[in-house]
């Protein structure tokens, strides 16, 4: 059994969330073939620097796909940004 990493967490609340403290550092992990489990709300960053993305809501997931897709998902939209039913309110 191999005692090399194969995973990263990097949670926006943790205390060790600076195992990867920039996009650049994140790269050169992923590029050894490290899988990086990113927990932010911050958009513009997980835009910038995942490749693949997972959405989750209230723990259910909702979409996974290229950041691209992600941000044009109806349902992305409409579960963190609300409906206009919603805002009518």
């Amino acid at each position: 059994m191999s005692s090399r990493r194969q995973a990263v967490n990097d949670d926006e609340d943790t205390d060790d969330s600076d195992m990867i403290d920039s996009p650049h550092e994140g790269e050169k992990v992923h590029q050894q073939g490290i899988t990086i489990l990113v927990v932010e709300h911050d958009m513009k960053s997980v835009m910038e620097i995942c490749d693949y993305i997972s959405v989750l809501d209230f723990g259910k997931l909702l979409v996974e796909g290229i950041p691209a897709e992600i941000q044009n998902d109806e349902t992305v939209i409409n579960a963190y940004l609300g409906t206009e039913d919603m805002m009518s309110v």
